[in-house]
């Protein structure tokens, strides 16, 4: 059986430690979901083998701070490791800023 390496895309924010917001939406594998409910299965291989690849992002003034280069350094990284995105980097752009949106968060950075 071949295997098949994906990237599974997963974007989330990250709450100040005295936030009082609690429903936090994040972005997995084409899907808004509650953090909650966000869950990769054992089966998957970025879980089996450590396959995996991440970009941490700041927003400023309800903007992703330099998102292209961003998108692009997460683009090379996927080639360099030979992972299939299943986005396009605009698309993940798109994604991006929804979710900036949808979670009501102007400014915010996770490190």
């Amino acid at each position: 059986m071949a295997s098949i390496r994906a990237i599974y895309v997963f974007f989330s924010l990250c709450l100040g430690a005295f936030a009082l917001k609690i429903h936090v939406l994040v972005f997995l594998n084409g899907q808004f979901v509650p953090e909650t409910q966000a869950v990769v299965s054992v089966n998957d291989r970025g879980f089996m083998y450590g396959d995996g690849l991440f970009e941490t992002m700041r927003v400023c003034n309800g903007r992703p701070f330099r998102l292209a280069q961003h998108l692009e350094r997460l683009m090379r990284g996927a080639d360099f490791l030979k992972i299939k995105c299943p986005f396009t980097p605009k698309e993940l752009g798109k994604f991006v800023g929804q979710l900036v949106e949808k979670n009501q968060m102007p400014e915010r950075s996770c490190a």
